[in-house]
């Protein structure tokens, strides 16, 4: 795998009142392990790469690991994950209140 490429698209237009925006990243990062700070979002990331892992959840260390895909939403501590192996995938960041078109959920 290579440097770490990033992209961010708007959504069509059908899918803009529920969807902010479409965003992907392939490669290895200048750091294997990152911190996510709550920021209200909810997205759905589609993996094609190695296993992610979760690390860490404010103050406590954990281990989850995400192979396929997963749904992250609104978190009041920070995140930290850890990609080592790198990261290929692509996600949907929903507008607030936008995941209600596509998943059974209560967002907030």
């Amino acid at each position: 795998m290579r440097e770490a490429e990033f992209f961010a698209v708007p959504p069509r237009s059908d899918l803009a009142p529920f969807v902010e925006a479409i965003w992907g990243v392939r490669g290895f990062g200048e750091h294997s392990t990152e911190a996510v700070v709550p920021n209200g979002a909810i997205e759905l990331m589609v993996n094609f790469g190695p296993a992610q892992e979760v690390v860490g959840r404010g103050d406590r260390s954990l281990r989850e690991t995400f192979k396929n895909a997963w749904l992250a939403g609104i978190h009041d501590q920070r995140l930290v994950h850890s990609s080592e192996r790198g990261a290929d995938h692509i996600a949907v960041r929903f507008r607030p209140g936008g995941t209600h078109a596509f998943f059974d959920l209560v967002s907030f």
